[in-house]
């Protein structure tokens, strides 16, 4: 089953053409997973949608970033299109800005996926399977990753049936894929195993998980503390300073999630038993517990971003890599205490070296 969805989704690949080039100047920014609703209390986006907000429009946007909405923008499987429309005008408005200035990209997920049967000349924007970026003749696509589960290829429209008249009527929380690890766990491996056969970058979204790397948070941590380790040698500090008290704490941070049963926690070497290639990345959400989470492009560079009012959120679970954090505070003008943070931080051209001499 896995060779007909990788056949499949090679089949996508070559069909997207060359995408979106890549310049030494560009910079595109990567959100997944708002799930916009009516603005109801059953609306997942609501407490989030001012933040969103602002950051798109007083960072993004004024910095001169390219948006791209990578999958399940609107919660279609639990309302209509014009309650969508209605409620949230304000933030369609910004999307038009970024259209306008011919820097906004749409991708379609499995919770909005029925806006692919609308004819073109009714949509706001043009909807994509997929998108591909062309990084110096490598390749990076941008899908939403839900084409890597079985269950939402080929029953997700009795899916939305469900969710719309069952679930949203008796207020039942979703148990989709981005709240079951198992599930997760699996869309992620054969992400990864695609994504490392074909020698390409993939930037998914759909399970509400930040990956960077392919990285487990086991191997997080384990490099960073080699790194931190080589600093101590390098910079010949004496014993008992602020290198050695980091490698401490990394060995606590370590212990204590591998002293837990989650598989995605604790597993090494989640997705490949050999050599860790850095061939899969995830965006987060918009909508995650503590903040809402990114990946940028900018140059050579690709990111993971957290946008945040809780200070402490990076030093949760969610993060793993929260010790290379850089806190640099950006305030807002609607909302001054949020803060933009710099989770994970790499080269593309290392990235890619290690694909294609590796994978």
């Amino acid at each position: 089953m896995n060779n007909v969805i990788y056949s499949s989704m090679k089949d996508r690949l070559e069909r997207l053409g060359t995408g979106l080039k890549l310049k030494s100047d560009s910079k595109i920014v990567i959100f997944s997973d708002l799930h916009m609703g009516d603005g109801s209390k059953n609306d997942d986006f609501l407490p989030y949608a001012g933040m969103f907000k602002s950051v798109l429009n007083d960072y993004y946007y004024d910095k001169g970033y390219t948006l791209i909405l990578n999958g399940d923008v609107e919660e279609l499987q639990k309302n209509s299109l014009d309650s969508i429309h209605s409620q949230w005008s304000s933030v369609y408005d910004i999307f038009n800005k970024f259209s306008a200035a011919d820097r906004f990209y749409k991708i379609a997920g499995n919770h909005d996926s029925k806006l692919l049967s609308i004819s073109k000349d009714k949509l706001k924007y043009p909807l994509l399977d997929a998108l591909r970026l062309d990084y110096r003749g490598d390749e990076i696509l941008v899908f939403h990753g839900h084409q890597f589960s079985i269950m939402y290829e080929s029953f997700n429209e009795l899916l939305g049936f469900f969710l719309r008249y069952f679930v949203k009527t008796l207020r039942i929380k979703n148990r989709s894929t981005a709240h079951n690890s198992n599930r997760r766990w699996v869309v992620e491996k054969r992400a990864y195993e695609f994504s490392r056969s074909s020698g390409i970058i993939s930037i998914l979204g759909h399970t509400h998980r930040p990956l960077f790397e392919s990285l487990s948070k086991v191997d997080s941590l384990i490099y960073e503390i080699e790194k931190v380790c080589r600093q101590y040698v390098d910079q010949n500090e004496k014993p008992g300073g602020d290198v050695e008290a980091r490698i401490l704490s990394l060995k606590r941070e370590l212990s204590q999630l591998q002293g837990r049963k989650k598989k995605e926690a604790f597993v090494s070497q989640l997705y490949s038993k050999g050599l860790v290639i850095p061939c899969l990345f995830n965006s987060g959400c918009v909508i995650g517990k503590r903040g809402m989470t990114a990946i940028e492009i900018s140059g050579d560079k690709i990111s993971l971003i957290v946008w945040t009012t809780h200070p402490r959120s990076v030093e949760r679970d969610d993060f793993p890599d929260a010790h290379e954090v850089r806190h640099d505070r950006f305030p807002l003008p609607d909302n001054p205490d949020i803060r933009r943070r710099i989770v994970k931080r790499d080269d593309l051209r290392y990235i890619f070296t290690r694909i294609n001499l590796l994978g």
